[in-house]
């Protein structure tokens, strides 16, 4: 028996599924949830990055991890200096 912890919830349900259940980019969801004043935020899982500078675009402290180191570097060579 095969243990696979690689499931991809929107391949399975076909489409973007986030959007049709919220009716929202991801980006516009997360962005919604946060106050109006600068917060600090965790990102955890960060990916490429793209999803954290929009949220420090909006101000806020952000600290983004991942497990890939390639990912981070990527996030890292992404990010304009002045949200570095």
């Amino acid at each position: 028996m095969s243990n696979n912890y690689n499931y991809d919830l929107e391949s399975k349900l076909g489409g973007n599924q986030f959007s049709r259940l919220f009716g929202k980019d991801k980006v516009d969801v997360i962005l919604s949830m946060l106050p109006d004043l600068s917060v600090n935020v965790l990102d955890v899982g960060c990916w490429d990055g793209y999803i954290t500078q929009k949220i420090a675009e909006e101000g806020h402290l952000v600290t983004a991890i991942d497990i890939s180191q390639k990912k981070i570097d990527q996030a890292r060579n992404q990010t304009p200096s002045e949200l570095n």
